[in-house]
């Protein structure tokens, strides 16, 4: 019963029921979300944009030049999650993802207070039984001021499950 944009830049099949914008840029992707979340209830950030990008794109191939190597300069991309849990207003619920290799609650728990998101899904991408390379996941979900909840290992279809529910039970 739900109203849902997707914002991707993967270009995918169309999903029934879901209003999908495709975008070629972190930038696009921060337009388009902050144009789509005036109007949302929910914003869940499943995905981080890449942290930096080229401080200048080239109009054509960077040709080779010797034997040399080449030196990028790289500015840091908006971070859409932190500027949404900002910018939020009272009746907004707001999800972050953390993937992370080490530290994984010291990160996860910091993300969640700075990004200032009302929920965040920690992940271990460490272990090779879970995330990225596996169709079975491990997450720990985290609230303000309250106790973590891990899962026990499912497959991410249900691991999808449980997140929504627990999103629905917390923002009603």
């Amino acid at each position: 019963g739900a109203k849902v944009t997707l914002i991707s830049t993967q270009k995918a099949l169309q999903i029934y029921g879901v209003d999908v914008v495709y975008v070629n840029s972190a930038a696009e992707m921060y337009q388009q979300v902050q144009s789509s979340f005036v109007t949302a209830d929910i914003f869940i950030s499943a995905a981080a944009v890449s942290d930096y990008r080229p401080a200048n794109e080239a109009s054509q191939k960077i040709k080779k030049e010797g034997s040399e190597g080449l030196n990028l300069s790289l500015v840091q991309n908006v971070d859409i999650l932190s500027e949404i849990g900002h910018s939020k207003s009272s009746n907004q619920f707001v999800v972050g993802f953390a993937a992370e290799t080490n530290n994984l609650m010291a990160y996860a728990q910091k993300k969640l207070k700075t990004k200032q998101a009302d929920m965040l899904i920690a992940n271990d991408v460490s272990r090779s039984d879970v995330g990225f390379n596996s169709d079975d996941n491990a997450v720990t979900i985290l609230l303000p001021d309250q106790k973590p909840e891990t899962t026990m290992l499912l497959p991410k279809i249900e691991i999808a499950r449980l997140i929504m529910n627990r999103i629905g039970q917390t923002f009603a």
